[in-house]
């Protein structure tokens, strides 16, 4: 082998360790650009879902406090003695005609991290805890369609017995959702005393808002649940 083509050879071989370097190089920066990108995204994700998952716990707080006043207000209408009920406001008997049947539902923001699940992506998120404890949210809330099923139809059957005794009623003062109070009702009555116990002496009455209460109260449990995984995201967020 003569010397030019020794040098000829050393050039080829420093030229392909240059290019294999480069294209090395050139795939290491490719994947920490990607990884980069991975982790902006897993960013904006997580800076969502802490917003939706934060904004999900007050209206469970809010749905689960109602339902609690409410059986408190159910206690009143039942146990209370006839006179101390006549004593009783506009807007307590108001307040507990409307706790008999106002099937409050919880309704949460899941658009980040449902669509995260519908698209495959919820791997971006890094800690395997907090992807189970989002998917084990959205897998309680599905759960929620048949509570809410029977609450609703109970309370239909509610407002049925109701209008025997002259309702329905409201009360612009009472009458709220987990957007606020409801307003333009007045041309609707509302409840007078001796409605309410004439309404609460009919047996037919106390079981259906028995009944319905009895349903509140496993969604109560259910709503429980899911703000035990609320809590749980949230927690994991902030570690």
């Amino acid at each position: 082998m003569t010397e030019n083509t020794q040098i000829r050879m050393k050039r080829l071989i420093s030229e392909g360790v240059v290019i294999v370097i480069s294209i090395l190089l050139a795939f290491t920066i490719d994947a920490k650009w990607a990884q980069h990108q991975v982790q902006q995204e897993e960013k904006v994700a997580l800076a969502s879902i802490q917003s939706e998952f934060e904004e999900n716990l007050k209206q469970l707080d809010y749905v689960i406090d109602y339902h609690l006043q409410a059986r408190e207000h159910m206690s009143q209408l039942f146990n209370l003695p006839d006179e101390t009920i006549q004593q009783l406001t506009q807007t307590e008997i108001s307040d507990i005609i409307l706790s008999t049947s106002n099937p409050l539902t919880f309704d949460p923001i899941l658009g980040t991290s449902k669509s995260l699940v519908d698209s495959g992506k919820l791997g971006i998120i890094e800690k395997p805890a907090l992807r189970s404890a989002i998917t084990s949210f959205l897998n309680i809330i599905s759960d929620f369609e048949e509570d809410e099923y029977y609450m609703r139809e109970n309370a239909l059957d509610i407002w049925r017995q109701d209008v025997k005794f002259g309702g329905p009623w409201t009360d612009g003062v009472t009458e709220r959702s987990v957007n606020g109070s409801v307003q333009g009702f007045d041309f609707i009555p509302k409840i007078s005393h001796a409605e309410i116990l004439l309404i609460r002496a009919d047996p037919k009455f106390k079981s259906l808002t028995s009944r319905y209460h009895l349903n509140i109260g496993y969604y109560i449990l259910e709503l429980n649940r899911a703000k035990e995984r609320i809590a749980e995201v949230l927690r994991l967020i902030a570690e």
